[in-house]
Protein backbone atom coordinates (compact mmCIF):
# COMPACT_ATOMS: atom_id res chain seq x y z
CA UNK A 1 0.00 0.00 0.00
CA UNK A 2 2.88 2.29 0.73
CA UNK A 3 4.70 1.78 -2.12
CA UNK A 4 1.32 2.70 -4.17
CA UNK A 5 1.62 5.81 -2.98
CA UNK A 6 5.01 6.98 -3.79
CA UNK A 7 3.98 5.47 -7.14
CA UNK A 8 1.11 8.23 -7.23
CA UNK A 9 3.21 10.46 -5.89
CA UNK A 10 5.80 10.18 -7.92
CA UNK A 11 3.61 10.55 -11.13
CA UNK A 12 1.88 13.74 -9.59
CA UNK A 13 5.43 14.81 -10.02
CA UNK A 14 6.13 13.79 -13.19
CA UNK A 15 3.12 15.26 -14.33
CA UNK A 16 3.37 18.63 -12.65
CA UNK A 17 7.06 19.33 -14.18
CA UNK A 18 5.60 18.65 -17.98
CA UNK A 19 2.86 20.67 -16.79
CA UNK A 20 5.73 23.33 -16.00
CA UNK A 21 7.94 22.66 -18.69
CA UNK A 22 5.20 23.17 -21.40
CA UNK A 23 4.34 26.51 -19.97
CA UNK A 24 7.97 27.32 -20.04
CA UNK A 25 8.07 26.00 -23.70
CA UNK A 26 5.01 28.81 -24.54
CA UNK A 27 6.24 31.23 -22.31
CA UNK A 28 9.84 31.31 -24.15
CA UNK A 29 7.61 30.76 -27.86
CA UNK A 30 5.68 33.86 -27.14
CA UNK A 31 8.99 35.97 -26.12
CA UNK A 32 10.67 34.78 -29.27
CA UNK A 33 8.18 35.88 -31.34
CA UNK A 34 7.29 39.36 -29.71
CA UNK A 35 11.29 40.23 -30.31
CA UNK A 36 11.08 38.53 -33.61
CA UNK A 37 7.95 40.65 -34.38
CA UNK A 38 9.74 44.07 -32.74
CA UNK A 39 12.53 43.56 -34.74
CA UNK A 40 11.39 43.24 -37.82
CA UNK A 41 9.04 46.50 -36.99
CA UNK A 42 12.47 48.42 -35.87
CA UNK A 43 14.15 46.91 -39.41
CA UNK A 44 11.39 48.19 -41.23
CA UNK A 45 11.58 51.17 -39.61
CA UNK A 46 15.25 51.84 -39.53
CA UNK A 47 15.19 50.90 -43.46
CA UNK A 48 12.23 52.87 -44.41
CA UNK A 49 14.12 56.45 -42.36
CA UNK A 50 17.65 55.24 -44.33
CA UNK A 51 15.58 55.67 -47.68
CA UNK A 52 13.92 58.85 -46.61
CA UNK A 53 17.16 60.01 -45.77
CA UNK A 54 18.75 59.34 -48.76
CA UNK A 55 16.37 60.14 -50.82
CA UNK A 56 15.97 63.51 -49.43
CA UNK A 57 19.77 64.14 -49.36
CA UNK A 58 19.75 62.63 -52.92
CA UNK A 59 17.26 65.61 -54.27
CA UNK A 60 19.36 67.94 -52.26
CA UNK A 61 22.46 67.19 -54.45
CA UNK A 62 20.19 67.20 -57.39
CA UNK A 63 19.34 70.76 -56.70
CA UNK A 64 22.94 72.04 -55.97
CA UNK A 65 24.16 70.18 -59.40
CA UNK A 66 21.49 72.38 -60.87
CA UNK A 67 21.83 75.25 -59.61
CA UNK A 68 25.97 74.97 -60.29
CA UNK A 69 25.03 74.80 -64.14
CA UNK A 70 22.32 77.35 -63.64
CA UNK A 71 25.25 79.42 -62.59
CA UNK A 72 27.45 78.79 -65.00
CA UNK A 73 25.06 79.45 -67.59
CA UNK A 74 23.92 82.87 -65.45
CA UNK A 75 27.85 83.70 -64.74
CA UNK A 76 28.58 83.79 -68.78
CA UNK A 77 25.66 85.31 -69.52
CA UNK A 78 26.51 88.31 -66.87
CA UNK A 79 29.75 88.76 -67.67
CA UNK A 80 30.00 88.57 -71.63
CA UNK A 81 27.67 91.87 -71.70
CA UNK A 82 29.98 93.20 -69.04
CA UNK A 83 33.53 92.35 -70.31
CA UNK A 84 32.09 92.59 -74.59
CA UNK A 85 33.15 90.56 -77.29
CA UNK A 86 37.08 90.56 -76.67
CA UNK A 87 37.73 90.36 -73.46
CA UNK A 88 35.02 87.56 -72.89
CA UNK A 89 37.02 85.65 -76.14
CA UNK A 90 39.87 85.45 -73.49
CA UNK A 91 38.04 84.72 -70.46
CA UNK A 92 36.10 82.04 -72.52
CA UNK A 93 39.91 80.55 -73.82
CA UNK A 94 40.89 80.50 -69.76
CA UNK A 95 37.97 78.91 -68.61
CA UNK A 96 38.32 76.12 -71.13
CA UNK A 97 41.92 75.67 -69.50
CA UNK A 98 40.09 75.99 -65.77
CA UNK A 99 38.22 72.65 -67.79
CA UNK A 100 40.71 70.72 -68.99
CA UNK A 101 42.58 71.09 -65.12
CA UNK A 102 39.45 69.91 -63.73
CA UNK A 103 40.00 66.21 -64.99
CA UNK A 104 42.81 65.55 -62.69
CA UNK A 105 41.28 67.11 -59.86
CA UNK A 106 37.95 65.23 -60.62
CA UNK A 107 40.01 62.25 -60.31
CA UNK A 108 41.60 63.03 -56.81
CA UNK A 109 38.33 63.70 -55.58
CA UNK A 110 37.18 60.05 -57.12
CA UNK A 111 40.04 58.53 -55.20
CA UNK A 112 39.35 60.09 -51.86
CA UNK A 113 35.73 59.36 -51.80
CA UNK A 114 36.43 55.60 -52.92
CA UNK A 115 38.88 55.88 -49.72
CA UNK A 116 36.53 57.61 -47.32
CA UNK A 117 33.52 54.42 -48.59
CA UNK A 118 36.18 51.73 -47.98
CA UNK A 119 37.11 53.23 -44.01
CA UNK A 120 33.26 53.11 -43.42
CA UNK A 121 32.89 50.25 -44.67
CA UNK A 122 35.52 48.74 -42.22
CA UNK A 123 33.59 50.10 -39.10
CA UNK A 124 36.22 53.05 -38.80
CA UNK A 125 34.44 56.04 -37.66
CA UNK A 126 33.49 59.76 -38.93
CA UNK A 127 36.88 60.62 -36.83
CA UNK A 128 39.13 58.30 -38.80
CA UNK A 129 38.24 59.60 -41.76
CA UNK A 130 38.84 62.66 -40.87
CA UNK A 131 41.96 61.88 -39.79
CA UNK A 132 42.98 60.51 -42.82
CA UNK A 133 41.32 63.45 -45.04
CA UNK A 134 43.72 65.99 -42.75
CA UNK A 135 46.70 63.44 -43.52
CA UNK A 136 45.80 63.72 -46.90
CA UNK A 137 45.85 67.14 -47.48
CA UNK A 138 48.86 67.72 -46.15
CA UNK A 139 50.56 65.68 -48.65
CA UNK A 140 48.36 67.23 -51.92
CA UNK A 141 49.36 70.37 -50.35
CA UNK A 142 53.18 70.01 -50.91
CA UNK A 143 52.43 68.83 -54.58
CA UNK A 144 49.90 71.09 -55.55
CA UNK A 145 52.57 74.03 -53.93
CA UNK A 146 54.70 72.84 -56.64
CA UNK A 147 52.48 72.53 -59.04
CA UNK A 148 51.15 76.23 -58.48
CA UNK A 149 54.70 77.53 -58.47
CA UNK A 150 54.98 75.80 -61.67
CA UNK A 151 52.18 76.63 -63.20
CA UNK A 152 52.97 80.66 -62.61
CA UNK A 153 56.60 80.28 -63.61
CA UNK A 154 56.33 78.43 -67.03
CA UNK A 155 52.32 77.12 -67.80
CA UNK A 156 51.20 81.28 -67.29
CA UNK A 157 53.86 83.47 -69.49
CA UNK A 158 53.52 80.31 -71.96
CA UNK A 159 49.33 80.43 -72.40
CA UNK A 160 50.03 84.39 -72.17
CA UNK A 161 51.07 84.23 -75.34
CA UNK A 162 49.32 81.43 -76.98
CA UNK A 163 46.34 82.96 -76.02
CA UNK A 164 47.02 86.30 -76.94
CA UNK A 165 45.63 86.85 -72.98
CA UNK A 166 46.84 89.33 -70.22
CA UNK A 167 50.16 87.39 -68.07
CA UNK A 168 47.82 88.64 -64.81
CA UNK A 169 44.42 86.95 -66.10
CA UNK A 170 47.17 83.43 -66.90
CA UNK A 171 48.99 83.44 -63.42
CA UNK A 172 45.55 83.47 -61.83
CA UNK A 173 45.97 79.77 -62.72
CA UNK A 174 48.11 79.04 -59.85
CA UNK A 175 45.77 80.00 -57.20
CA UNK A 176 42.92 78.11 -58.91
CA UNK A 177 45.33 74.79 -58.86
CA UNK A 178 46.13 75.07 -55.41
CA UNK A 179 42.09 75.76 -53.98
CA UNK A 180 41.19 73.43 -56.03
CA UNK A 181 43.04 70.01 -55.14
CA UNK A 182 42.84 70.78 -51.94
CA UNK A 183 39.32 71.74 -52.04
CA UNK A 184 38.70 68.10 -53.72
CA UNK A 185 39.38 66.28 -50.34
CA UNK A 186 36.78 67.22 -48.35
CA UNK A 187 34.40 66.96 -51.67
CA UNK A 188 35.69 63.76 -51.81
CA UNK A 189 35.13 62.45 -47.91
CA UNK A 190 31.21 63.80 -48.14
CA UNK A 191 30.87 62.10 -51.35
CA UNK A 192 32.50 58.74 -50.32
CA UNK A 193 30.30 58.86 -46.79
CA UNK A 194 27.00 59.45 -49.00
CA UNK A 195 26.65 63.05 -47.23
CA UNK A 196 25.05 64.35 -49.91
CA UNK A 197 23.25 66.98 -48.12
CA UNK A 198 26.56 68.40 -46.80
CA UNK A 199 27.91 68.34 -50.29
CA UNK A 200 25.43 70.26 -51.36
CA UNK A 201 26.40 72.81 -49.24
CA UNK A 202 29.89 73.03 -50.11
CA UNK A 203 29.02 73.27 -54.11
CA UNK A 204 26.04 76.24 -53.24
CA UNK A 205 28.27 77.49 -50.84
CA UNK A 206 31.11 77.70 -53.92
CA UNK A 207 28.23 78.64 -56.50
CA UNK A 208 26.70 81.85 -54.85
CA UNK A 209 30.56 83.08 -53.94
CA UNK A 210 31.79 82.54 -57.75
CA UNK A 211 28.81 84.50 -59.05
CA UNK A 212 29.01 87.04 -56.72
CA UNK A 213 32.21 87.62 -56.70
CA UNK A 214 32.44 87.19 -60.36
CA UNK A 215 30.06 89.81 -61.34
CA UNK A 216 30.73 92.23 -58.82
CA UNK A 217 34.84 92.48 -60.05
CA UNK A 218 33.99 92.41 -63.57
CA UNK A 219 31.47 95.25 -62.60
CA UNK A 220 34.55 97.21 -60.93
CA UNK A 221 36.38 97.11 -63.93
CA UNK A 222 38.33 94.55 -63.09
CA UNK A 223 37.83 92.93 -66.23
CA UNK A 224 39.32 89.18 -67.10
CA UNK A 225 41.64 89.08 -64.14
CA UNK A 226 38.08 89.36 -61.75
CA UNK A 227 36.54 86.87 -62.82
CA UNK A 228 39.42 84.75 -63.15
CA UNK A 229 39.85 85.61 -59.67
CA UNK A 230 35.91 84.90 -58.75
CA UNK A 231 36.61 81.08 -60.09
CA UNK A 232 39.60 80.75 -57.15
CA UNK A 233 37.25 82.17 -54.76
CA UNK A 234 34.32 79.83 -55.10
CA UNK A 235 36.80 76.89 -54.94
CA UNK A 236 38.53 78.48 -51.49
CA UNK A 237 34.98 78.81 -50.18
CA UNK A 238 33.59 75.35 -50.83
CA UNK A 239 37.46 74.59 -49.45
CA UNK A 240 36.47 76.39 -46.33
CA UNK A 241 32.69 75.12 -45.63
CA UNK A 242 34.15 71.42 -46.39
CA UNK A 243 37.03 71.49 -44.05
CA UNK A 244 34.30 72.48 -41.50
CA UNK A 245 31.62 70.06 -42.13
CA UNK A 246 34.73 66.62 -42.29
CA UNK A 247 35.95 68.21 -39.34
CA UNK A 248 39.42 67.57 -40.29
CA UNK A 249 39.82 71.26 -38.29
CA UNK A 250 40.14 69.18 -35.42
CA UNK A 251 42.20 66.37 -36.00
CA UNK A 252 45.80 66.64 -34.80
CA UNK A 253 49.15 64.59 -35.94
CA UNK A 254 47.43 62.87 -38.67
CA UNK A 255 49.37 60.24 -40.80
CA UNK A 256 48.79 58.62 -44.32
CA UNK A 257 51.17 55.60 -43.09
CA UNK A 258 50.41 52.58 -44.58
CA UNK A 259 48.04 54.67 -47.24
CA UNK A 260 50.50 55.93 -49.46
CA UNK A 261 51.24 52.84 -51.69
CA UNK A 262 47.12 52.05 -52.30
CA UNK A 263 46.33 56.26 -53.08
CA UNK A 264 49.06 56.32 -55.39
CA UNK A 265 47.91 53.16 -57.19
CA UNK A 266 43.94 54.66 -57.14
CA UNK A 267 45.15 57.85 -58.44
CA UNK A 268 47.54 56.07 -61.37
CA UNK A 269 44.47 53.75 -62.69
CA UNK A 270 41.80 56.87 -62.08
CA UNK A 271 43.72 59.21 -63.64
CA UNK A 272 44.62 56.99 -66.76
CA UNK A 273 40.95 56.03 -67.07
CA UNK A 274 39.19 59.37 -66.78
CA UNK A 275 42.07 61.14 -69.13
CA UNK A 276 41.51 58.87 -71.60
CA UNK A 277 37.73 58.89 -71.53
CA UNK A 278 38.03 62.85 -71.66
CA UNK A 279 40.27 62.62 -74.81
CA UNK A 280 38.02 60.53 -76.28
CA UNK A 281 34.83 62.64 -75.57
CA UNK A 282 37.07 65.45 -76.80
CA UNK A 283 38.93 64.18 -79.64
CA UNK A 284 35.72 64.94 -82.14
CA UNK A 285 36.60 69.00 -81.85
CA UNK A 286 40.11 67.88 -82.98
CA UNK A 287 38.81 66.03 -85.83
CA UNK A 288 36.61 68.95 -87.12
CA UNK A 289 39.28 71.75 -86.02
CA UNK A 290 40.94 69.96 -89.36
CA UNK A 291 38.18 70.03 -91.50
CA UNK A 292 38.82 73.23 -93.37
CA UNK A 293 35.91 72.75 -95.86
CA UNK A 294 32.00 72.50 -95.38
CA UNK A 295 32.22 68.61 -97.43
CA UNK A 296 34.92 67.56 -95.12
CA UNK A 297 32.77 68.09 -92.31
CA UNK A 298 29.62 66.44 -93.88
CA UNK A 299 32.38 63.44 -94.69
CA UNK A 300 33.32 63.14 -90.69
CA UNK A 301 28.95 63.36 -89.76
Amino acid sequence: HGEGRLVDTGDALVGERRHVATHIRSANDLLTRGLATRARGRARTLSSNGVLAFSRETGLLLVAVGLLNGSNYLFHLVVSRQLGPSDYGALAALLAVLLVLSVPLGVLQTVVAQRSASLRAQGRSADDVGLFATALTSRVLRVALALSVLSLLLAAPALAVFLDVGFASTSLLAPYVLLGALAAIPLGVLQGEMRFGAFAAVVLVGVVARLASGIGLVELGFGVPGAMVASSVGVGASLVVGVWLVGMHRARHASTRGWDGSIRADLRFALVGLTSFWLLARSPLAITATCTSSSCIARYI
